[in-house]
């Protein structure tokens, strides 16, 4: 394990802030008997007393966490670089800081995403002596431990002392199939996230969120195309509709927003659009299509009719074929190989300046310029991985990928991409285990493989692993959108 070491001053500085010369003022008296915000420290009978600057930290009391409610204390110049949560929020409270914490262990502390904690034979003890739920009451401290130095272990105590700025109740979903079950899940917390509900949904595969209703599509034939729910209260799911497969649908691919109308291709039965006000389903194209993309009130398919080929939808109702194609056969690839509890197939997404094809068979990400009356591709990159999801979020695209045990798909990188579309580099690549899906909210991603929900922050422009959740495992996953 990590041992808290080095110095242990400066490690207690970060707890809250990033410790530049302006967050910390050395005084003559400890802050904390004068209500002030700040620490003292005390080893070798030499004591130091430290006022922090109130504009350098962020004092949460959150509430609604099931293990009970706790405070987040952390930086707010720049990227969240510290951390610290505890459990320990009544009067008397006691915890130690450890590396994985909870109801027991009851502390945690992240220095850029980094834990940093005692060990057994040295543990790092933390007391609350004064405690809080209202905005303004004082938060007191007392903490004991040891730092490693030149002279070998040495103990240091100190007592810490902020005040609440606000109270909270933690509030932020993801929403997730796992072929078993549709599980929402809150994230509001990166470092504690936790199953909010869940309801049965055997074989389902994709889900897309869009203003509070959930778009869950099915993989088995005798499951519905496509079931949608209320998540305005993620605790009390409603059933708004249910669309059985029948001739005229097959299996949901992708969905997307235009206007008042969910559209939805279809990989065997073309595309189909939902009025959001009266629930009327109307199809529209008979082709298989994998994947959609809206850009400047084009609606961009991507099936096996001709590779790329664009709809009107300036009137999302009444959608107009404009016959812009891409060749099929050299430059967009729309096979589909159905697998277990889903299928692989190519993706397209757009940064509203181009569009974005994730290819199957030949593993590349393509950059495509629409042109007058056609596409073209101005570029390309390998990805080393047959995808299994793809989005994109500002000038930057997250794609998952993996293998299948069905040729040609035997061979394949399994993880998560980082793109920079501007110049289509590889940014970053995390190793998983069945990568299946992804969504991004601010600077945070979100990864379902089958071992987990694996959080990751990008603040720093690489795939910063912040937590990886065992119950968030699952097919794909989405926000709400």
């Amino acid at each position: 394990m990590k041992l808290i070491s080095n110095t242990f001053i400066l490690l207690l500085s970060v707890v809250v802030f990033n410790c530049n010369s302006d967050d910390l003022e050395q005084i003559q008296n400890n802050p904390c008997d004068s209500g002030i915000q700040g620490m003292s420290l005390s080893s070798y009978n030499q004591v130091d007393n430290f006022q922090i600057d109130d504009q350098a930290l962020t004092v949460h009391y959150v509430t609604g966490h099931p293990q009970g409610n706790y405070f987040h204390i952390f930086n707010n110049n720049g990227p969240t670089l510290t951390n610290f949560y505890t459990f320990a929020i009544n009067n008397g409270d006691t915890s130690t800081l450890d590396q994985n914490w909870n109801t027991t262990a009851g502390s945690f502390l992240s220095i850029d995403n980094n834990p940093f904690y005692g060990t057994q034979q040295y543990p790092t003890s933390l007391t609350t002596v004064e405690g809080g739920s209202q905005v303004g009451d004082n938060i007191v401290i007392d903490f004991s431990g040891y730092i490693g130095g030149e002279n070998g272990m040495q103990y240091i105590e100190g007592q810490y002392c902020v005040s609440i700025d606000a109270v909270i109740t933690a509030a932020d979903y993801v929403y997730v199939t796992d072929g078993s079950d549709f599980k929402i899940i809150n994230v509001f917390d990166p470092y504690l996230p936790y199953v909010m509900n869940t309801i049965p949904a055997s074989s389902s595969y994709i889900v897309e969120v869009i203003n509070n209703k959930a778009y869950v599509g099915y993989f088995d034939a005798i499951q519905p195309f496509l079931e949608v729910y209320d998540v305005t209260n993620p605790q009390s799911l409603n059933t708004v509709q249910s669309i059985a497969k029948s001739g005229q649908y097959g299996r949901v691919s992708d969905v997307v927003n235009v206007g008042d109308y969910i559209y939805i291709s279809d990989e065997y039965k073309g595309i189909h659009h939902i009025d959001v006000n009266s629930s009327a389903v109307t199809s529209f194209e008979t082709h298989d299509v994998m994947s959609l993309s809206v850009l400047n009130n084009k609606l961009t398919a991507l099936g096996i009719w001709a590779g790329l080929y664009d709809f009107d939808v300036t009137a999302p109702s009444t959608p107009v074929n404009l016959n812009y194609t891409l060749d099929t056969y050299t430059a967009i690839d729309i096979a589909s190989y159905p697998y277990t509890t889903g299928s692989f197939h190519s993706w397209i997404r757009n940064n509203g300046a181009h569009h974005f094809v994730a290819n199957i068979s030949d593993q590349k990400l393509k950059k495509v310029a629409a042109n007058s009356t056609n596409y073209s591709v101005i570029n390309e990159l390998g990805i080393s991985g047959y995808v299994t999801a793809f989005t994109t979020v500002s000038n930057y695209g997250f794609i998952t990928t993996r293998a299948s045990t069905q040729a040609p798909l035997q061979t394949s990188n399994d993880g998560i991409l980082m793109v920079d579309l501007s110049n289509m580099t590889l940014v970053d690549f995390q190793g998983l285990d069945t990568a299946s899906g992804v969504a991004v909210k601010a600077n945070i991603v979100y990864v379902t493989d089958a071992n987990g929900l694996h959080i990751y922050d990008v603040s720093q422009g690489d795939l910063n692993l912040i937590n990886t959740y065992a119950q968030g495992f699952g097919n794909y996953i989405s926000i709400n959108k």
